[in-house]
């Protein structure tokens, strides 16, 4: 219950059930954290306060350590508390502003934002959908008291939270904002007062322990109001100042920067008399920068900006024998720090569900440095106040402190950038701490090198940044010059050939608004795209090369989602060919747009060595660390912990089994399906056409596969996640639908021309001699997976399977591969039924297949099979004899551990499967196929290597053509 005074808080206690400590508790410092709430940077004395007086927050800074470049992690409350808690920066919890909206006159917006005040009850759902925005901390993140439980702590918050409802892990916590005689804590003069005897008390009695203590007074916020015998004093005092200065200070705000610095000095005080200075890190800070009230000069900005004065704040730490006394630091420091600090101090182990965007800063506690990197804030919001002046058609102006920005400083360099109208501001903080002059344009080496590291964050942290402009706003157009990407459409996905034969091949490219993710998606834009393709190294035209340049104008359109898709045919077989692109509003303005390349197959005449490379299982969601995901339940679906999302310093490029196939130069590319996840998280998942279309455009924007699609071909097969969901068919009415799947899948991959509606999915192509191709289609003519096993349940389709038999029977090919989205041999999950291998799915057609083979002699003479789907890589061979190598997951955080013959959870209980080869140790990775001509006396060849997802080798396999005969 709540009880009315803040002196009898509700104090939620949980027992003490931890894991073993990783250090002993000798070695642990207690962590004592007091957070003031909106204290300007100079509103203490040792920062340069003229007026106000804080000699208990002095003795704590000349005792340890002040640190001159200390930020918040957001330009207010609430972002900044949980970057503070769960080490993340905004764009990955979505806390931006407490309000959970932009304040201030929409009108006066030129974005469209989610704003209060807003009465078109459309306009505001609209801007609502415009990014995820909350001001509640997901329980999903793991924070500092959770990180710390297992290590031996006890974790107590007493004041302000301001994050939602629930308690993150602490032991002991305020009821938050309740209690005082108006209801609220909030505005009572004796706050401070009343959270400091808690905290001394919570000190006392958990001394014998290692404790951290959050202790985040309200003070100073608004409304001011303190004791009136230090209002007095401040009265008093103020009357001493010449009289041109007395409007410069507050005498109530004084008082309550006394109430806050004798509160830390109680605190400090406590530490000291009970033996503990030696063992506890005491730290001393701010929420965010300061209000009128505060002492901003010589900084810019004030709470709410994103300039200096609004994310600056002032900073002590204390340790006794550990921190130098009197010493600073001039090293960057910023909330999203202090839980991996903290981790380390403890000997605790960081969260792996989440992405941890701050460093350990132990390292200058000791007065050592630490690698120089840059910090990040984003904003995307609007906030009425004092700072950018806009002028108004009236011929009055308002003021915005916080404007849709994102900022960085690495070094001295700060750079601003602003979303309305896409221009930057570059300052150098050492000769400029005012952020007076811009030198964007003095320093355009500078600039383009930050501001490319800031897109990249913003890509990593798929920060939102907003281009729609807002329709009820009456200003006019802002004094600056349009930039590039508001005069022509983009190609942020880059260019991607497709079903390329040995004389024809199909080339996409997608126009987008912009050059990097917004919200996870790359918004399309309407325009046209010239197709220009020539071979390369050729001679000069003659008729035996004809079309040795040619070119298609496609238009792009929002029916297609902005994709132009050209058709070549009458190709040279085995011929390298350039694709140059000219990209425009319309075909009389276009410019230079992506370049890519790919080569035609060699040919059934042609004897030519041929590789490619297989894969599936491309998870955006658990690669970038998706908190929504259901950890119990994939732990029961994938016989698995949920991997750790990847987590290194070049995340924000994509998959690095990407780049490791680029390394490998194969001659095409197979997405065996799984390429993007509709149903990861599960909830939500992609129901819809804009939903779903949404998962190919985050996937392929990944520079990664831009690189990697510019210069090797593709062909694609979907599977269950990228049609509708897991293991799904075509029956219940749930979303998306079989029609819409099968519609986003032929208009996201380039497997048929645009203007064929009833495209064959299943196909094969003779790549060379020795080589042939099939691609399965396993999805839309399948029977439900929960009719009985037999002779009428099917994957394939009579159709399908008709014409599978037929083409297998006619071919030729010293080596026919059969390449599925699912395994046909495994073995696999016994839960399951969705799959040729499964008891009660569909081992009858599997079967019938495989006699078949058998009879006509075709499974002996160089065929296997490639399969997807399985997130391990294996090689398996069937009683029959028939032989499959499966690729495994792309990605280390989709991989698992595979079920092994004899495993009675498995499709193979009896271990009739052999298996020369499997995964021991899961990751993500892929598979290479190898054919070689025969040379000389060496008959052809076929070979199998699976690597992982570095490139490193794991596995080959190789097959003779005179023993597969």
């Amino acid at each position: 219950m709540i009880t009315p005074r803040l002196g009898l808080l509700c104090l939620v206690c949980f027992s003490q059930l931890i894991d073993e400590p990783s250090a002993s508790a000798a070695d642990q410092p207690n962590l004592i954290f007091i957070l003031a709430d909106d204290l300007g940077w100079r509103d203490v004395e040792f920062a340069g306060s003229a007026f106000f007086e804080t000699p208990q927050i002095d003795r704590l800074a000349a005792q340890g350590m002040t640190f001159r470049a200390a930020y918040s992690g957001g330009p207010n409350c609430s972002p900044t508390r949980a970057c503070l808690m769960s080490g993340t920066y905004t764009p990955r919890h979505h806390i931006y502003t407490p309000g959970g909206r932009a304040k201030g006159d929409p009108k006066y917006m030129r974005l469209l934002v989610p704003a209060r005040g807003r009465d078109d009850t459309d306009l505001a759902k609209r801007a609502a959908q415009q990014f995820p925005i909350t001001n509640s901390l997901d329980p999903a993140f793991i924070c500092i008291p959770e990180v710390l439980k297992p290590a031996g702590y006890t974790s107590a918050r007493l004041g302000k939270w301001h994050l939602g409802e629930d308690t993150q892990g602490f032991d002991i916590s305020s009821a938050d904002g309740q209690g005082g005689p108006d209801g609220s804590f909030y505005g009572e003069v004796h706050v401070t007062e009343q959270l400091t005897d808690r905290a001394l008390q919570v000190i006392v009695e958990h001394q014998e322990r290692p404790f951290f203590l959050y202790l985040p007074y309200w003070d100073v916020h608004t409304p001011l109001r303190a004791r009136e015998d230090l209002v007095e004093k401040y009265r008093r005092k103020r009357e001493t100042l010449p009289e041109d200065e007395r409007d410069q200070f507050n005498p109530v705000y004084a008082a309550m920067i006394e109430a806050v610095d004798t509160g830390v000095g109680r605190v400090a005080d406590k530490v000291d008399e009970l033996g503990l200075s030696e063992n506890t890190l005491i730290i001393f800070t701010s929420d965010n920068g300061g209000t009128s009230v505060a002492q901003l000069s010589p900084l810019r900005g004030m709470k709410g900006s994103l300039f200096e004065a609004g994310v600056r704040v002032p900073a002590c730490m204390r340790w006794t024998d550990r921190i130098e006394p009197g010493s600073t630091c001039d090293t960057p420091i910023t909330s999203v720090d202090f839980l991996p600090t903290f981790a380390s101090l403890a000997g605790a182990k960081l969260p792996d569900s989440q992405p941890i965007d701050g460093v350990d800063i132990t390292p200058v506690l000791d007065g050592q440095p630490i690698e120089e990197r840059a910090i990040f804030w984003h904003y995307p919001l609007y906030l009425q106040g004092k700072g950018l002046t806009v002028h108004l058609p009236d011929g009055k102006t308002d003021s915005w402190r916080g404007f849709p920005s994102t900022s960085m400083r690495r070094g001295n360099w700060k750079l601003i950038e602003f979303h309305e109208d896409n221009t930057v501001g570059l300052y150098d903080l050492e000769k400029d701490p005012g952020e007076t002059t811009n030198l964007a344009e003095r320093h355009p080496d500078i600039t383009g090198r930050l501001r490319a590291e800031l897109d990249a964050w913003q890509e990593q942290t798929q920060a939102p940044i907003l281009t729609v402009p807002n329709p009820e706003c009456i200003l006019g157009p802002l004094p600056t010059h349009a930039s590039a990407r508001d005069l022509s459409p983009m190609a942020a996905m880059g260019l991607m050939a497709g079903e390329v034969t040995a004389t024809s091949a199909l080339v996409q490219l997608r126009l987008s608004n912009v050059d990097h993710p917004i919200d996870r998606d790359v918004p399309g834009r309407s325009g046209v795209v010239n197709f220009v393709l020539t071979p390369v190294g050729g001679d000069e035209p003659t008729d035996d090369v004809p079309n040795w340049k040619e070119s298609r104008l496609v238009r792009a359109t929002a029916e297609r989602d902005f994709i132009a898709r050209a058709s070549f045919d009458n190709l040279q077989p085995g011929t390298t060919y350039k694709c140059l692109t000219r990209i425009g509003n319309d075909a009389e303005s276009p410019r230079d747009g992506p370049i890519g390349s790919f080569r035609t197959l060699p040919g059934p005449d042609a004897e030519e060595e041929v590789q490619f490379v297989v894969v599936t299982g491309m998870n955006y969601a658990k690669f970038h660390g998706d908190y929504r995901i259901d950890r119990k339940q994939h732990a029961i679906e994938n016989n698995t912990e949920l991997p750790a999302p990847y987590d290194g310093p070049d995340k924000y490029l994509g998959y690095p089994a990407l780049d490791s196939i680029l390394q490998k130069r194969p001659d095409f590319f197979v997405g065996t399906g799984d390429n993007v996840y509709y149903d990861t998280p599960d909830n939500p998942r992609a129901k819809t056409i804009t939903q779903m279309r949404r998962k190919w455009h985050e996937q392929f924007v990944q520079p990664r596969y831009v690189e990697l699609f510019a210069s090797v071909p593709t062909y694609w097969e979907i599977d269950d996640h990228d049609y509708r969901v897991d293991d799904g068919d075509n029956t219940g009415d749930y979303e998306p639908s079989p029609e819409v799947g099968r519609r986003v899948m032929l208009e996201q991959l380039p497997i048929a021309p645009e203007d064929v509606e009833d495209a064959k999915t299943y196909r094969t192509h003779r790549v060379s001699r020795d080589l042939q191709v099939w691609f399965t289609e396993n999805r839309m003519h399948r029977s439900p997976n929960a009719t009985p096993d037999g002779p009428g349940k099917t994957i394939w389709g009579n159709e399908q399977k008709a014409w599978l038999k037929r083409t297998l029977r006619d071919s030729d090919a010293t080596f026919k591969l059969l390449i599925s989205p699912t395994p046909l041999i495994g073995p696999d999950d016994l839960r399951k039924t969705d799959n040729h291998t499964n008891i009660n799915g569909f081992q009858h057609e599997r079967d019938e297949f495989f006699q078949w083979l058998g009879e006509t002699g075709i499974g002996q003479r160089g065929f296997f099979i490639i399969c997807g789907d399985r997130h391990w890589q294996y090689h398996s061979i069937h009683p029959t004899g028939i032989e499959e190598f499966s690729c495994g997951a792309l990605i280390d955080a989709n991989s698992r551990p595979g079920r092994l013959p004899g495993d009675p959870k498995s499709t193979d209980p009896e271990g009739r499967i052999r298996q020369p080869y499997r995964q021991e140790t899961p990751s993500g990775g892929f598979l290479m196929v190898n054919v070689r001509p025969s040379i000389a006396e060496s008959p052809p060849s076929l070979t199998f290597t699976h690597y992982d997802e570095r490139g490193a080798l794991l596995n080959e396999h190789t097959k003779v053509a005179s023993l597969v005969d």
